[in-house]
């Protein structure tokens, strides 16, 4: 990894620090309940389009977890998760080496059922990072999954091959 890029990975992970340390003085410090606890397994993942249970809402808490890589990946990563007024968010950092020809990356959160949150862009080298926000509520949703997939099938709603995992 070159200076600049790891000026721009060391900006990222100040901010997200940053944002975690905010969201526990707001809350008080109140993340009780949240783990970093890493799954390695790297079964495919079953597309469920059923809606979450309705429940009680969600602390204003962002918690953090670490990806840690499987099929034989050389990658790192991390993810985050918060709710609050109505707005779920997540974001995933990752250093991960350029996607094959004709593939590219995207993040998953698994929980009753199997969300896309998007294509992660490429910051420059190895750098990854995603931001995906909904009003919809998936605290509940505590694995996360980065796959490389095929190009040519775009966004398909079908992960292909992990390449990251990680649990809140």
């Amino acid at each position: 990894m070159n200076a600049a890029n790891k000026k721009i990975a060391l900006a990222i992970i100040v901010l997200i620090v940053g944002v975690v340390v905010a969201a526990l003085i707001i809350t008080g410090g109140d993340d009780e309940g949240s783990s970093t606890e890493q799954t390695s397994a790297a079964e495919q993942l079953p597309v469920n389009n059923t809606q979450p249970a309705k429940g009680a809402e969600a602390p204003d808490v962002v918690e953090e977890a670490t990806l840690s890589p499987v099929n034989n990946y050389d990658a790192t990563g991390t993810a985050t998760r918060s709710y609050e007024e109505g707005q779920f968010m997540h974001e995933i950092v990752a250093t991960i080496q350029q996607p094959a020809e004709g593939k590219f990356y995207e993040g998953w959160l698994v929980g009753e059922r199997v969300v896309s949150t998007g294509r992660l862009d490429n910051e420059g080298g190895n750098d990854w990072s995603l931001v995906f926000t909904t009003e919809e509520d998936l605290s509940s949703f505590d694995r996360i999954v980065v796959t490389e997939e095929t190009e040519a099938d775009g966004l398909d709603g079908k992960p292909e091959t992990h390449v990251l995992e990680g649990s809140f």
